[in-house]
Formats: C-alpha cells, structure tokens, sequence
C-alpha cells in the first residue's frame, strides 16, 4: 500500500471534509457542516490514508456512550468513510477500518455502529442487529384543532379522561432542558450534555443528508413538557425522501399526537414515517391505536433491522459493561450466564447459560444479544433463562447522533 495510515491531525480536518464532499455530494459544502463531531477536531481521532502531502482517504470515528438502563457503554461510530477516486482500488478502506478497530480495543470500546452495510463491513464483522417497525402518520387526529399561528396548536382533552388540553409549539431556546430531560427518559438511549444535544440539534445532519429541513416540536400539558419529536419534511429543494421522524421522546401517547398534528400543519404529501425499535412498546401501541381509532396511522413494515451494521469488539468487555443492566433485569440469570472472548475468532464469543457452552460466530453472537426473536438463543436448553436478559435494547442510529 502506497499510502500511510495515520490519525488526520485537527488542521487537516478541512481537507477531510472537503474530499467527503467530493465524494458524497458532488462538491456541495455540506460534510462538515453537518457532522461536527467528525470534522470540527474537538474528538480528532478520525483517520486518514496520505499519499505524500494528500489525503487520499478519511474514516470518520467518533467516541460516544450508551445508557442502557442503569448501565453505560462505550461506543463508537464510523462515517464519512471516503476515497478519492484516483485512489481506489489500493486497500484503503480495508487498512482504515483495521486501525480504526485497533484504536477502539486500546480506548476499551466494546460495541462500534456503522452507518454502511457494504460487504467490506460484513467481511469484517459488522452485521445488521435489532429490530424496528415502520409506521407512516397520513393526517391528524379527529378533533384536533391547530392554531392559526406558525407552530402552535392545541387540541382538548375528552370528557372521559378529563386530561388537560394537548399543545404544542415549535422548540424555543427557552425549551432546552425540557427536551434533554424527556430524552433522559428512555432506557436505551446515547448519553448527551445539554450542549451536544444543541449542536446536534443545530447541525440538522439527517435532514440535511436528503435536502430536508427539520422541524423540532414539543408537546404540553397545564404548561409542562410532556413530550417532543424531531421530524425532518420537505424544504425549498426537492427531498430525496419520504418526510420521517428523527427522534422522539416523553410521553408516547403525546408523541404520536404530535406526529399526527405536524402532519396536518406541514402538510407533507407523503404523510409522515416513523421507525420504532421494537422496545418501544408504549409508542408502538398509541401508533396502533391511532391506525385503529383515526385510521391515519398504518405500519408500513411490521419487521426490519435498524439501520447499518454493529461490531461487537469484546463480548466479555460488553456483556461486563452491562452487567448493571442485566443484574437489574433478574439478578438470578444474570449469575448464570458467561460470554467470553473467543481464543483466535476474532469476534467470536463462548457463551454459557446455566452451565451449557456455545461458540457464536461474529453474526450469531449479534443476533444472541440484540435481536427480538434469535435461533443464537432458543438453541440453548436454558433458553427460558436467556429471555429475562435479552436481548439488549439499543437506541435507533438513525437519530439525532447519527455519524
């Protein structure tokens, strides 16, 4: 390989963005606007390949952390994974992905999410995890009556429930810490400052990735926040795109009441897409509901996996990293079950369940700790015991930290 392989230093962050740029958008000044976690030098531990003074090919890595219940994982993100085109074809790719996995085991990292699915992921042993339900919001809700201000509505409760009255309005800055405090609410969730879910909210990057323009709404009840979601609908150009849901949080029932009230004061044609891990059960139900009751809901895939691919570095280091989860979940099972790293299978992992041991490959061990239904699981005589633990909710990548 003619080129090195080094972190990119903080001053050449730029140039990197520039060739994703290049790369991605036709020269459209957009990468670095959008992703400042990769290109901003406040992280810098982004890679590159240089070819003498040039940068001939970038990987973006970016350290964040998951909350999963009461327990904290490290994580990392790659993104913006690029070469020029006059340098194709020399392994580059394939040497980056190799140092940026070097650089996450050193900084005990235990799981990695790619926002890719290309074979050269798969080949390394980055597979796709989870499960969502997609759902699309095609009108508001019975009843609703919007303001005639821009972003405000409001909609009465119903003598049965005697709840207060439902209103919304766009986010203002006074808003801030509702929000963060409705996000801190779920159990799977990235952990975020106040200040990064701000930039984050301003840097708008899904939105912005299908020449959308986003839209944050928040939900209220006798003045207090009950909920909120970030959606992304269609703007001044053309959107490559049907309108979606970007993030949500707070009360599911008043969520999707949201979704349905943006719906009808934004008018997207194409209704509005929401794509719900299968742990969020309550907003699942209150989107069914709606299907059911208004008729204006329905699910438009009832099974999927989420979005990219996930690498399991260390599966002993994970499932330890978890382990205030799972002790959570039932203590009991959670003393019966061991993974450990696999000798030579990088990967790979042992896994004991009440003193049976099976050897999982890189795809099967990912279906044994995060998909809703696994064969990796039911094999095990104990498979009872396996499902008070598993598998692990994971937060949907396609958010607010999207890299």
């Amino acid at each position: 390989m003619a080129g090195i392989v080094k972190l990119v230093a903080p001053e050449r962050l730029g140039e990197a963005a520039a060739l994703a740029d290049r790369v991605f958008r036709g020269g459209e000044t957009f990468m670095g606007r959008a992703f400042p976690a990769i290109f901003d030098g406040r992280l810098a531990c982004s890679y590159g390949v240089h070819e003498g003074d040039r940068l001939a090919a970038f990987l973006g890595l970016v350290p964040s952390e998951l909350r999963i219940g009461p327990a904290s994982v490290p994580l990392f993100s790659i993104g913006a994974v690029c070469t020029a085109p006059e340098s194709r074809g020399r392994g580059y790719a394939s040497a980056l992905l190799g140092e940026a996995f070097r650089h996450i085991d050193e900084a005990g990292g235990s799981l990695l999410f790619v926002s890719g699915a290309l074979p050269i992921y798969r080949r390394s042993g980055c597979h796709p995890f989870g499960g969502i339900r997609r759902y699309r919001v095609n009108g508001g809700m019975a009843g609703a009556e919007t303001g005639a201000g821009a972003g405000v509505g409001t909609s009465a409760g119903t003598s049965a429930d005697m709840e207060p009255a439902f209103e919304w309005r766009e986010l203002l800055r006074a808003d801030l810490h509702r929000l963060q405090a409705l996000a801190e609410r779920s159990e799977a969730r990235y952990g975020r400052s106040l200040a990064e879910t701000a930039a984050l909210l301003h840097s708008a990057s899904l939105a912005g990735i299908y020449r959308m323009e986003q839209k944050t709404l928040l939900g209220l009840r006798d003045g207090k926040a009950t909920a909120f979601i970030v959606i992304a609908v269609p703007g001044e150009k053309p959107a490559e795109t049907a309108p979606f849901v970007v993030e949500w949080g707070g009360d599911a029932a008043d969520a999707v009441r949201l979704m349905a009230e943006s719906v009808v004061h934004y008018s997207p044609k194409d209704g509005l897409e929401a794509f719900v891990p299968w742990q969020e059960r309550e907003l699942m139900r209150a989107l069914e509901q709606l299907a059911n009751r208004e008729g204006t809901a329905e699910v438009v895939e009832a099974e999927a996996k989420h979005s990219g691919t996930v690498r399991v570095g260390s599966a002993n280091r994970l499932w330890e990293q978890l382990r205030p989860y799972l002790a959570a979940r039932d203590s009991g099972a959670s003393a019966q079950v061991e993974v450990a790293d696999a000798p030579g299978d990088s990967g790979a992992a042992d896994v004991t369940a009440a003193g049976e041991t099976r050897r999982l490959d890189a795809e099967r061990l990912i279906s044994f700790l995060f998909d809703p239904a696994s064969e990796a699981r039911s094999a095990f005589a104990r498979s009872d015991l396996l499902a008070r633990l598993l598998p692990i909710p994971l937060p949907y990548p396609s958010g607010l930290s999207f890299v």
